[in-house]
């Protein structure tokens, strides 16, 4: 049995980043690091960020590189991993704000007898 040819004319996936924006790895080995994106591949759902990701990727003798040895480059991260600094910076504020203390435990109000 064939298997069904893509459309061409497919639609692309709407991204919450584009390039030039700076945004917070969410997950991963760099969680919390914040860089700016190079690129986005909207087919594949990926970003490429600035030093983010980064690589080691040998190199071969040539005659325009003639040491040859290691390079370092940055490798793609899917999109739902990154989010733009602002938004989550914002995220962030809210969240220590609204953050519940243990029953029973003392705000830094009540330690100073305001309450």
């Amino acid at each position: 049995m064939a298997r069904p040819r893509k459309n061409p004319a497919q639609r692309l996936r709407k991204t919450h980043v584009k390039r030039d924006d700076v945004v917070v790895v969410l997950t991963g080995i760099d969680k919390g690091k914040s860089g700016r994106v190079l690129s986005v591949d909207r087919k594949k759902a990926r970003v490429l960020v600035e030093g983010i990701n980064v690589r080691q990727q040998t190199m071969r003798r040539t005659p325009s590189n003639p040491q040859g040895g290691l390079a370092e480059k940055e490798c793609p991260i899917h999109i739902s991993n990154v989010m733009p600094e602002d938004k989550y910076r914002e995220r962030r504020k809210k969240a220590d704000e609204t953050t519940p203390t243990a029953a029973g435990a003392k705000t830094e109000t009540q330690e100073k007898g305001e309450n």
